[in-house]
């Protein structure tokens, strides 16, 4: 009996005999239940956090859209390019412009507002700036000098292109050329025919919702000797030549547009739009050289001629290459004027039928079929005129929409003249290209 209890522990905390196996499970227990509650706090956190998801903040997998494959013919994008003609600013014009009452500036919005929201709708919209820009004392006929918020006007309007080689782009001497192009560059509009440093190309290529359309500008030259370029009759300096993109003859225009189209689409120009200064003022046909020139410039692969500088509307017609029978050019060869005051009452015998008085927006649409191909899929036109008529003890030349002449302030029967000239010229040209080559999708 002693031996045994010398083997008996002399004290156990006064547990009885299992307890031991009891103490370790309540510890298990206890561990076990901390555990579980630190990996419930864990989650709460990163849930919290955003680096899980619980069952209310799942979402369902998003559904994806399946690519659509486009047949050969199925239109994968659109380019609508506005063309319009000549900004050409005389004496009266000038002045009406001008704040007689506050600081004497010039402010040209006015005279674009019932038409700026039809240009800023178009995709892409060109204008023919007809003027030098430069400081006062400022100069009209026969030679233009201009405020510089005759382009401001312009680009407000929501044109976002200027072509700038014609015959009076050289009005003030070279210094004003570079001048006007430092102008419009400061406003961040695309501009060609002219530049101020011959590392800016000739051209511009502007890419319109994806299709990118190469645009060049050309001048008639009047006068050539010994090599120098004259416009306005007025003889260029020798170090001007390059500056301005002209011709003096045919031969000339053809090998720089070669050039020129080689260039561009080497750039990725999938469409080629010329616009060029030609013709005869206030002659409402072409000449026989226009149509020479443009024929050439079909067989070279332009798609469309825009044409200016008679100051009134010429036709439109369709052309087909002599080299390439699939290759269609769409030509107008003058889209008149876009804002002047060549006014009937002041043309006297150059002009009394009232034709300068009327413009021209032009619309070519451009387009992406499935197979990737770019084609001239349909052409369309607005016919304007300028309706002047006093306001603020001044005058508003506002360049007026006349598809509708229900609206026109105080002039509608002048309006109506004005629309009945324009259709009369360029409707079936307009209506030939699009039941011939035009697409059922416009």
């Amino acid at each position: 009996m002693a031996e045994r209890e010398r083997y008996q522990p002399k004290h156990n905390g006064g547990k009885k005999k299992g307890s031991g196996r009891a103490v370790r499970r309540a510890v298990s227990v206890i561990l076990a239940l901390l555990l579980i509650a630190a990996i419930v706090i864990v989650a709460v956190k990163v849930i919290h956090k955003g680096g899980g998801k619980s069952e209310k903040t799942t979402k369902a997998p998003e559904k994806t859209t399946e690519e659509v494959t486009l047949g050969p013919n199925d239109v994968a994008a659109e380019a609508k390019v506005l063309s319009t003609g000549d900004v050409i600013i005389h004496k009266m014009l000038l002045d009406a412009s001008q704040d007689w009452s506050g600081d004497k500036s010039y402010d040209f919005n006015k005279h674009f507002r019932a038409v700026k929201d039809e240009i800023s709708a178009a995709d892409y919209s060109v204008v023919n700036l007809e003027v030098t820009l430069g400081e006062a004392p400022y100069k009209t006929y026969p030679t233009f000098k201009s405020p510089d918020s005759v382009a401001e006007a312009m680009k407000n309007a929501g044109f976002k292109c200027f072509v700038m080689a014609n015959n009076h782009c050289y009005d003030s001497s070279f210094e004003g050329l570079k001048r006007t192009v430092s102008v419009v560059d400061a406003l961040g509009v695309d501009h060609t025919g002219t530049r101020n440093d011959l590392a800016q190309k000739k051209y511009v290529i502007a890419d319109v919702n994806g299709i990118k359309i190469g645009i060049v500008n050309y001048a008639e030259e009047t006068v050539s000797s010994t090599g120098r370029k004259a416009l306005n009759g007025i003889l260029l300096s020798a170090e001007a030549n390059d500056y301005v993109n002209s011709w003096y003859t045919t031969t000339t225009l053809v090998n720089e547009m070669k050039q020129n189209i080689e260039d561009m689409k080497a750039d990725g120009a999938e469409a080629i739009i010329l616009y060029i200064h030609w013709g005869v003022e206030y002659s409402f046909t072409p000449s026989t050289a226009q149509k020479d020139i443009a024929q050439k410039m079909c067989d070279l692969g332009v798609d469309v001629i825009i044409g200016g500088h008679p100051h009134v509307i010429q036709p439109a017609a369709t052309l087909t290459s002599a080299t390439d029978p699939d290759h269609h050019t769409f030509v107008v060869y003058s889209v008149g004027n876009l804002l002047s005051n060549q006014r009937t009452a002041f043309m006297g015998n150059a002009c009394p039928t009232g034709h300068t008085e009327d413009g021209i927006f032009v619309y070519t649409t451009f387009t992406r079929y499935g197979d990737n191909r770019v084609e001239l899929s349909h052409v369309d036109y607005s016919p304007l005129w300028v309706n002047r008529y006093g306001e603020d003890n001044s005058f508003v030349y506002e360049i007026t929409n006349v598809s509708d002449t229900s609206g026109v302030k105080q002039n509608a029967d002048a309006a109506a003249k004005s629309k009945e000239r324009t259709d009369k010229l360029v409707a079936e040209g307009f209506k030939e290209y699009n039941e011939k080559y035009g697409s059922s999708n416009n």
